[in-house]
């Protein structure tokens, strides 16, 4: 296996050096730009503009305000940077001088725009360590900020992995059988990973949306399928957009929120939308909203006791007496066995069985499968912080 990795790592940095040969500046460019969304930071944007207008100002692309936490990838965490950081980005095909040519790049970012905590620079030529000591340190004393350097090899080494290999495959056109599937991945997950990779077309009908939640369950689910997950949530985008068709959108609201939970550990990337969900859910004529809506309730109480999320105890308690309240609006209207089954059963798992031993006419009511702790907390309780 560590012999495929090999290979692998020397057919993409032959074809990173095929760049410079045909002077493809602008894949390199894109290419980088999908790599740091992917491995340091989602909120990205890349930096145009026609040099009588001031050019990139030395940014080939750059990171963007937001209040949205969790936008950085586990790469630039370990890196050091912080959840809200400007983040300046230069990338070059250029093999000589590289020392100056960084520097000079620092120098512009620095001198125009939003000041930046951070700059990333990618080079397709390989640095010695000594070298890049030297730039770092240069940086560092003029600038007082922290410049981190990917050559050639760092940047082949980071598209080897399964879950950027996409990029090396688009933008470098590496053929996909290059990279073997993992050993512990089933056969069904990695088509639909290839498949999924060479769609381009937004998750716009349930079917597709349903197609992909299984993907997306498997990844939260395994290891091995975890560094997919941000692969996943952001093929999701396309139907958390306001405007999408309700039951679509609901949908893809409650698979973003359980799999930032259960895949990433976190739910301060979802919050926006866990306080959508929940808020449209005290209106939900369904059962199965409702007990959806609790799935997302019981999620978000325990990020907030594990300290994920900035939702405060007083808000989480808010939602969960109002769904209460909504269920036994729901009960007073006298609904079918079935739907009071289900109804029941939310606010409290213990009663189908009470349900079915009342059952209507003798007839047995079927069970629904519960989630594990698929409840609503009772009224006098309160969701408590570690």
């Amino acid at each position: 296996m560590e012999t495929n990795v090999e290979q692998v790592r020397a057919e993409i940095r032959f074809a990173l050096n095929q760049l410079s040969v045909r002077n493809g500046q602008h894949e390199f460019e894109t290419l980088t730009r999908m790599l740091a969304r992917a491995t340091v930071s989602r909120n990205i944007l890349p930096a145009t503009g026609p040099v009588s207008s001031g050019g990139d100002q030395g940014r080939d692309f750059e990171s963007y305000p937001t209040e949205m936490p969790g936008q950085v990838q586990p790469l630039g965490q370990e890196l050091g940077l912080p959840d809200k950081a400007l983040v300046g980005f230069s990338c070059t095909l250029q093999k000589d001088g590289l020392r100056g040519k960084i520097r000079g790049d620092v120098d512009k970012i620095m001198a125009d725009g939003e000041p930046v905590e951070f700059v990333v620079a990618y080079c397709e030529a390989d640095i010695p360590v000594s070298r890049r000591h030297a730039i770092e340190r240069d940086v560092r004393t003029k600038h007082g900020i922290r410049v981190v350097i990917f050559d050639g090899n760092a940047i082949a080494e980071h598209l080897a992995d399964h879950a950027t290999f996409w990029i090396a495959e688009t933008y470098l056109h590496v053929p996909s059988r290059v990279l073997p599937p993992p050993p512990d991945r089933p056969e069904w997950y990695e088509q639909d990973l290839v498949r999924w990779r060479a769609d381009h077309e937004g998750v716009n009908t349930m079917g597709r949306l349903v197609d992909l939640a299984g993907c997306l369950h498997y990844a939260c689910g395994t290891h091995d399928g975890r560094p997919d997950i941000p692969f996943w949530l952001e093929k999701l985008q396309y139907a958390l957009a306001a405007g999408r068709p309700a039951a679509l959108r609901r949908r893809a609201l409650y698979e973003y929120i359980v799999a930032n939970v259960r895949g990433l550990g976190d739910l301060r990337p979802a919050e926006e939308h866990v306080a959508d969900f929940l808020s449209s859910s005290l209106e939900a004529e369904n059962p199965s909203d409702l007990a959806d809506a609790a799935v997302v309730l019981m999620y978000a109480f325990g990020a907030f006791a594990r300290g994920r999320t900035r939702l405060t105890a007083g808000t989480l308690q808010g939602y969960n007496t109002g769904l209460q309240q909504r269920i036994r609006v729901l009960l007073d209207e006298e609904p079918t066995p079935g739907y009071r089954c289900q109804l029941l059963e939310t606010l409290d798992p213990a009663a189908p069985a009470r349900c079915r031993r009342r059952g209507s006419g003798g007839a047995p009511v079927p069970r629904r499968r519960r989630h594990h702790g698929q409840h609503l907390r009772g009224a006098d309780s309160r969701p408590r912080r570690r």
